[in-house]
């Protein structure tokens, strides 16, 4: 009798415990109005309730501290397409369809202005809040979520503003108000653009953080020449950005409040993917699957309606979608991805299965899956056939692949990633993009640049990745060379097509292309008529390619070439650093003009049925110009011994 007193008298504590009302599941009566702001390219650890150093959120840190906040959400994708997407329909990129080449920076794994698609099929967030009688209204910045590829689903007005300013928005989220849009109860998609490249805030905000300058480094990819003072300039600017839209997201509140809304409306607050500034040798997003590019964040706040919480248990976007249909009371589907969040910040009973039950998240690119949970983090290249295994507890920064040193985590994660790719659903109709629309993209860092710069020929997609890529028979993937590569050229056609280069690929800058252009050709006519047929050079400073690895054992990697080094009063060596897997395998020193063999050796563990990723930087004493010694490269290979 006592011990069943006593489970009552815990009950009742539990039911009337303060945070079981930090909210609960709303009727149909007492529906809440609700707001969902999506952040873009928002970068959770350069805001403060993250404990960074600059004072750029100060509201959104007061409405962190007001409400109940996730700290620890697992985007479904680094790209705005399938993400979005994931969190309107709680279903990871594999299960909708909306898929994102990395390689190409395209919806297409051959054409560059393909734009991403969202099924009619698929139930939307948006359709079941206008199927439970809300007004349903979006107002989107982005330009890949036009109308017409599948966005509007379920909204009763979405409105594309061409513009990356978010008082825009603001001004017609204003109008939309006094119009009497929130006569009836509401659903508001708010989408900014404002935290996304480039990053030129407003004449209020600019110099807030650093003295303004003009360009600044952005873009979508690995990035060559780049100084640790351009990417300082270039945090600072995006810190900047990040202050003007917590200013936009303090309008939005206030105007709520202003109209008597705030206390019977939940907003919501997010970032479809992250960004990143060189943490591993690239900027901007849809392009890797690392934390700076996939950890985001939720803020669930309405004064009347959230108490304050704070959440460390690792969620997913995909979460968003039946959590909130689970507050407002409505009927969600039953084959989605995502789990409803709400007993995490009641600690119902329910909430233990969140701390007992192992789970796994995805976060995908078409041509890259990540399978991570609390601890573990395997990424898999289904072109490439390279895999990596991060220990995000001792390695946050995911620096040391440890896949070939953990096999049976390895095998486990890998198994549950081929999993997900054989449930995969793509969306292959192609919708070629506007006119209009590829400008706007461009001015945005897309469509420019690919993380795939050797080339990507349809005909050669197919073709196996190999250990060897000699560039007198170029039968190899081109996905191999990922980055920093010329094209190659037949000795024979030097002469021929002086300064028509193709293919150079170094800054940006029509200066130092002129610069590139000049130097690959005199190192061109510098070459003897005996060498080799056709060459490629990495006029970056730094290139990166996949080589295969059947098996471990002993095995030497090979490197082939030509080295030029022109006449100049301040001749230097060539230092010349290998890496494979991001660690260090060798460094060489050249000092002469002529041909090279170098060679390394692999540790006899590495690369054990899968493809090794190396990279080769270049370095030098002084700047890139036509003085800086180069490199012709015919071979690289991994050879058995």
């Amino acid at each position: 009798m006592l011990g069943r007193r006593f489970s009552w008298l815990l009950f009742l504590l539990f039911l009337f415990s303060p945070n079981l009302l930090a909210i609960s599941r709303f009727s149909s009566a007492h529906r809440p109005n609700v707001v969902l702001i999506v952040l873009d390219s928002l970068r959770r650890d350069h805001l403060g309730f993250f404990g960074y150093s600059r004072p750029t959120s100060p509201f959104l840190d007061e409405l962190a501290r007001s409400g109940v906040v996730f700290r620890n959400v697992a985007a479904a994708s680094s790209q705005t397409g399938p993400a979005v997407a994931s969190l309107f329909t709680g279903l990871y990129p594999s299960h909708h369809g909306c898929q994102f080449y990395s390689f190409k920076q395209s919806f297409h794994p051959i054409f560059r202005d393909a734009s991403p698609h969202l099924d009619e099929s698929l139930i939307t967030m948006a359709e079941i809040f206008q199927q439970a009688g809300a007004n349903t209204l979006a107002l989107v910045c982005n330009p890949w979520l036009k109308p017409e590829n599948g966005f509007a689903q379920g909204f009763s007005s979405y409105v594309n503003i061409d513009s990356w300013d978010g008082r825009n928005l603001n001004a017609a989220f204003l109008r939309l108000l006094a119009s009497g849009a929130n006569d009836q109860p509401f659903f508001i998609y708010l989408h900014y653009m404002d935290t996304h490249a480039p990053y030129y805030s407003t004449d209020r905000f600019r110099g807030l953080f650093t003295p303004f300058k003009g360009d600044h480094v952005f873009g979508m990819g690995y990035k060559d020449y780049v100084t640790e003072a351009d990417i300082a300039y270039s945090v600072a600017l995006y810190d900047e950005e990040i202050r003007q839209a917590d200013d936009l997201i303090r309008e939005v509140v206030t105007a709520l409040r202003g109209r008597g809304l705030l206390d019977r409306t939940l907003i919501i607050i997010t970032a479809d993917h992250g960004e990143e500034f060189s943490e591993h040798q690239g900027f901007g997003h849809g392009t890797t699957l690392y934390e700076e590019q996939i950890g985001t964040f939720f803020i669930f706040y309405g004064p009347a309606l959230v108490s304050s919480k704070e959440i460390g248990v690792k969620v997913a976007s995909v979460d968003l979608f039946p959590t909130v249909l689970d507050i407002a009371g409505l009927p969600q589907p039953s084959s989605i991805d995502g789990q409803s969040l709400l007993a995490l910040w009641q600690e119902s009973p329910s909430a233990h299965f969140f701390s007992k039950y192992k789970r796994f998240f995805f976060s995908e690119l078409a041509d890259k899956k990540a399978v991570h949970d609390e601890r573990w983090k395997y990424i898999w290249n289904p072109f490439l056939l390279t895999e990596e295994l991060y220990d995000l507890r001792r390695d946050y920064k995911e620096k040391r692949n440890r896949v070939d040193d953990e096999p049976k985590k390895r095998a486990e994660l890998k198994r549950i990633a081929l999993g997900l790719t054989r449930s995969s659903t793509v969306n292959s109709g192609l919708n070629q993009l506007p006119t209009e629309t590829i400008e706007r993209l461009r001015s945005l860092g897309y469509l420019t640049s690919s993380a795939n710069s050797g080339g990507s020929e349809e005909r050669n997609l197919s073709l196996p990745i190999s250990p060897v890529i000699d560039f007198n028979q170029p039968q190899h993937n081109p996905l191999q060379l990922i980055y920093g590569w010329g094209a190659p050229l037949p000795l024979k056609e030097i002469t021929k097509r002086k300064g028509q280069e193709k293919g150079v690929l170094a800054s940006p800058q029509s200066e130092q292309q002129a610069k590139e252009t000049e130097a690959r050709s005199s190192l061109r006519e510098a070459l003897p008529s005996d060498q080799a047929n056709s060459l490629v050079s990495p006029l970056s400073s730094f290139a990166k390619w996949v080589l295969a690895s059947s098996s471990p054992g002993k095995r030497r990697f090979i490197l082939q070439g030509y080295a030029h080094f022109p006449s100049s009063p301040n001749n230097t060596p060539l230092v010349l650093d290998l890496f494979c897997d991001g660690e260090k395998l060798a460094e060489w020193t050249l000092s002469r003009s002529g041909p090279f063999l170098l060679t390394a050796l692999l540790p006899s563990h590495r690369g054990h049925n899968r493809s090794l990723e190396f990279t080769l930087i270049q370095k030098t004493l002084l700047p890139p110009s036509p003085f800086t010694p180069r490199l012709l490269i015919s071979l690289l290979a991994l050879q058995n011994l």
